[in-house]
Order: structure tokens, then sequence, then C-alpha cells
């Protein structure tokens, strides 16, 4: 009984230190590493970090690192979070539709006021006319929903521009 005690005081004990330890992570330089484009050297970035040393990084990745810490604030930069940074303030876009164009498997492309042009890309039916007001939000997983206004349904959209 004595020696179980014991073994489940030693356990508790390293699972806090692995959790202190993890919690020390830098997590700025593994956002750096990511930005690093060959293979290797973003490798040796992350295996820097994870030994809690400062990483070695290009000039290069360090500009793109600080360029991607400076959040969009602008209206032009919604949906464009798999080229940019994410907004986490700018949750949803309201604009009207100008241009509708489908394809022939029925997906719609639609360019709004604003200049966005966003495509359908699941396959659930949309109906929607120049002039139309839509909202655009965020959904799971950096995907965004589009829906006329006064409606419920949505469909998936990217945005092209």
């Amino acid at each position: 009984m004595h020696n179980s005690l014991r073994n489940v005081i030693l356990t508790l004990c390293a699972l806090t230190a692995m959790q202190s330890h993890a919690q020390a992570l830098n997590e700025q330089a593994l956002k750096a590493c990511t930005l690093v484009e060959n293979d290797f050297k973003r490798l040796m970035c992350f295996d820097q970090v994870m030994a809690n040393e400062t990483p070695q990084i290009d000039n290069q990745a360090h500009r793109e690192s600080v360029k991607a810490a400076t959040p969009a604030k602008t209206e032009d930069q919604f949906g464009l979070e798999h080229i940019s940074v994410i907004d986490e303030n700018n949750t949803s876009l309201t604009a009207q539709i100008t241009k509708v164009k489908k394809s022939p498997l029925g997906k719609v492309t639609v360019t709004l006021n604003n200049g966005q042009t966003w495509k359908q890309v699941d396959s659930d039916s949309f109906r929607a006319k120049s002039g139309d007001e839509v909202v655009i939000s965020r959904g799971t997983l950096n995907s965004f929903l589009m829906k006329k206004v006064g409606t419920n349904r949505a469909i998936r959209v990217k945005r092209l521009q």
C-alpha cells in the first residue's frame, strides 16, 4: 500500500513537471517556424523551440512572421485568411450581390459591391440574383458560409478575390 501511494505521488509530480514545461513553449516562435519554407530549416527551427532555445530564423521568415502578427483590420481582407492573417474580431460581412455566375454543375460565383468574389464549394442549392443582400460569416476550420439576408439557408463559400 505504501509503495502504490508513492508511485501515485511520483506520477503526479512527473505530470505536473511535463505540464509546466508544455506551458513554457514560445508560441510566437512556433508560429514563426511555420513560415520557414525550407523543410530542413523548418524542422531545425521546431527542434530549437522544443529545446527551449531561440530559433535561428532567416530575415525573410522573420519579416513574414512580423507581417503575420499584424492583424488585418479591413473588410478587404475578410476571407483571405488562407493567404494572410485571421482577424478574430471580424466575424461576418454584409454586402450586396452585383453579379451572379452559375457553373454547369450548378455552383454559383458571386461578385459583391465591395469588389470581392466568392465561389460556392458545396453542392447545396442556392438562388441569388443581382441586388440581393448576403451575409458571409465564419464557419468551422477556416470555412465561410454565405446566406441571403432574411433566409436560413446557407452555402459554404471560399473567397477568390
